[in-house]
């Protein structure tokens, strides 16, 4: 993607949150109760939160792309808690869930796993409801640590899926328009720098995007 359409999708991304922002502060003036009022003044805070988040993201990619980072025991079950805690922020909260049976411990970096975590979560947070929750799921199988980050909404096309490994640029998702483009290029990116390799599962009633860590070599001294 050229230069110029790659800032106009990343504007474009970033329009929908701040004019949420506008519509919020402008209904402050119409609360009619303290509680109407503090939910308002709670979803304005939400939202510039998530979109504080991403514009930091952004910047951080740019700075990665010359940079290095440091390898270290992370314990997973700790960071994907920590992502659910931030994602409380959202009106949807409630329907995220985080499932793992142990507590692994894998050798990444733990700010740039959780920035990965957290953006796929976020994507998967606008298709969770009550009947249907989406979730973090820690897994181990043959010596390797999988985080899937599972989503019910619309099925996601083969080409999508096949491509999700190499996106270069922002990339909306045919059949998910309230999927965030910029956020799945942004964990695809912070995982990919850090070897976690990135995937997608297709189901029938959603996805499941995957991240693939090797465990961390003091693992079995703890």
């Amino acid at each position: 993607m050229e230069v110029q359409n790659y800032l106009a999708f990343t504007a474009s991304e970033l329009s929908a949150p701040l004019s949420l922002l506008r519509q919020l502060t402008l209904a402050l003036d119409y609360a009619e109760t303290p509680r109407d009022e503090s939910l308002l003044k709670s979803e304005i805070v939400a939202v510039s939160d998530q979109l504080m988040k991403t514009i930091e993201n952004l910047s951080e990619i740019e700075r990665l792309e010359s940079g290095v980072f440091v390898s270290e025991p992370v314990c997973v079950r700790s960071l994907c808690d920590d992502v659910k805690t931030e994602l409380e922020h959202s009106d949807h909260s409630r329907h995220f869930l985080v499932k793992y049976s142990k507590s692994p411990l894998a050798a990444s970096n733990y700010h740039l796993l959780k920035n990965a975590v957290y953006n796929f979560s976020l994507s998967a947070l606008h298709f969770s409801t009550e009947e249907t929750p989406s979730r973090i799921e820690v897994k181990t199988k043959n010596n390797q640590i999988r985080i899937e980050i599972r989503d019910f909404g619309p099925a996601v096309p083969k080409s999508f899926a096949d491509s999700l490994k190499n996106l270069s640029a922002p990339t909306s998702i045919p059949m998910r328009p309230l999927s965030s483009g910029l956020n799945l290029y942004l964990a695809t990116k912070f995982a990919n720098f850090l070897g976690a390799r990135p995937g997608l599962i297709r189901h029938q009633d959603g996805a499941s995007f995957t991240l693939d860590l090797a465990p961390s070599k003091q693992a079995s001294l703890l």
